[in-house]
């Protein structure tokens, strides 16, 4: 499953933990889950059902996390996000029962989990995100077979063990077949970070920026790391959670990231900017004078210095905890991705300043 993005293989390992399910309730009637609607009325799409099937009269969610060593805690973890468990004031939750896929290098590991065990909140977002479940593994112990047997010791210590599958059980395997690989994973085929998550990629290439920044954009400025600062309750950030990346002549510059994407929802291809801390209507300031914009393609990585303008729209309920975000689109039915990024830059060119192209072939 590696060459599945993060959507994909959750997709993936969904459709495992239901087959699983199915196995240990042959008698039970299985349907899709209802979509619902919006807190506007509106329907949801299918895809946006807040639970993933029905067996008999219960609505069964399934949340996946790949095991992840974090090195702020040196330790490895899983941490399934955005799970909308029952919150106060609410009629009631999202579903009845909850499955969890923890996928590890060996192999996925499903449990139903008891609706408490490893919750915790993600601060001033829970409401509009949802909350985490997170299990650790042992402080410093980078071998993560070890880091695996205790996370799953303590995971079957309190929650209910529901199978195990190695890459080769047939069932995995027909899971993962029923999932066609997108056209994103297929672009990027071969592309130096594809193999990266989302946030390991996400830290990299904000330092290629910034090593550009130093050596071939401003190579006589006087730089500086980050003032992380304080969080709102008055305690020290980290220096990792400091709201923009570095400091150039004084000046604060922030810098994020998105990869070129396939939006299946609205057949287009696109880039996605988030958790944006622009200057909003109360703030005293923004966290930052400057913001560059890193676009990770198949083809290289293309930079930009946002005009803190173009291409922002909010992030609904999340917005004042998680920031903005910035969009651009590519043209709507065009699978091509070299036509849309062609499409897509041309467009950030006009309000967005271009600074640098690290094609592929020369990255090294």
């Amino acid at each position: 499953m590696p060459a599945h993005d993060a959507f994909t293989r959750g997709k993936a390992l969904t459709a495992f933990a239901r087959r699983c399910d199915e196995s240990l309730h042959p008698g039970a009637v299985f349907a899709e889950a209802v979509a619902g609607e919006r807190v506007d009325g509106t329907r949801r799409a299918q895809n946006q059902a807040e639970y993933d099937w029905q067996r008999d009269d219960k609505r069964v969610a399934c949340k996946s996390a790949q095991l992840t060593w974090q090195q702020s805690k040196a330790h490895w973890n899983l941490s399934f996000k955005n799970v909308k468990l029952r919150r106060k004031g609410a009629p009631e939750a999202a579903f009845d029962e909850l499955l969890l896929a923890a996928y590890t290098p060996s192999g996925v590991h499903i449990f139903r989990h008891d609706l408490r065990t490893g919750v915790t909140s993600a601060g001033k977002g829970t409401v509009a995100m949802g909350q985490e479940i997170r299990f650790s593994g042992p402080s410093n112990e980078p071998d993560w077979r070890k880091a695996r047997d205790a996370i799953l010791e303590k995971m079957g210590d309190r929650v209910t063990f529901v199978a195990s599958a190695g890459y080769d059980d047939p069932r995995l395997a027909a899971a993962v077949e029923a999932t066609p690989l997108p056209f994103t994973a297929s672009a990027y085929e071969g592309v130096p970070l594809a193999d990266c998550s989302g946030q390991a990629r996400g830290k990299l290439l904000p330092r290629l920026v910034r090593k550009l920044d130093e050596r071939w954009l401003h190579p006589g400025a006087t730089f500086a790391e980050a003032v992380a600062g304080e969080c709102v309750d008055g305690k020290r950030r980290a220096q990792h959670m400091a709201e923009y990346g570095w400091r150039r002549d004084g000046q604060r510059v922030a810098c994020k990231s998105a990869q070129l994407k396939w939006d299946q929802s609205k057949a287009r291809w696109w880039l996605q900017f988030r958790s944006v801390k622009l200057p909003r209507k109360g703030a005293p300031e923004a966290a930052f004078e400057e913001l560059l914009l890193a676009a990770y393609t198949p083809s290289g990585v293309h930079i930009f210095r946002h005009d803190l303008r173009a291409g922002v729209s909010s992030a609904g309920m999340g917005m004042a905890a998680t920031g903005q975000e910035i969009q651009f689109y590519g043209p709507s039915n065009e699978p091509d991705w070299r036509k849309a990024r062609d499409v897509i830059l041309e467009k950030m060119g006009q309000s967005c300043r271009p600074l640098a192209v690290v094609p592929w072939e020369l990255a090294d």
